[in-house]
């Protein structure tokens, strides 16, 4: 298992991202029900990997911009690979 603490903006962009696949949308409703405060969440190992792959892929389509430098998307992404990954 693995416990990830998700902030404020993080858990505002997770419930909007709609690049996610349905089986993680899935999760995201079912337990980032509140985003007005910061909160830990219980993954299973492949569960968190699962998110990392796909943060992952979008990072590589819209992390960065002309000239290689991190988008403010990029930036909260390589934030939720860090978090889901330790």
């Amino acid at each position: 298992m693995r416990s990830v603490r998700i902030s404020v903006e993080q858990c505002g962009y997770l419930r909007s991202a709609i690049y996610l696949p349905a089986d993680i949308k899935e999760m995201i409703k079912d337990r980032l029900n509140d985003c007005g405060r910061p909160t830990t969440w219980s993954l299973t190992t492949e569960a968190a990997e699962h998110f990392v792959d796909c943060f992952t892929e979008r990072l590589a389509q819209v992390g960065f911009d002309s000239e290689y430098k991190l988008t403010s998307e990029g930036t909260m992404l390589e934030e939720l690979i860090d978090r889901f990954s330790e």
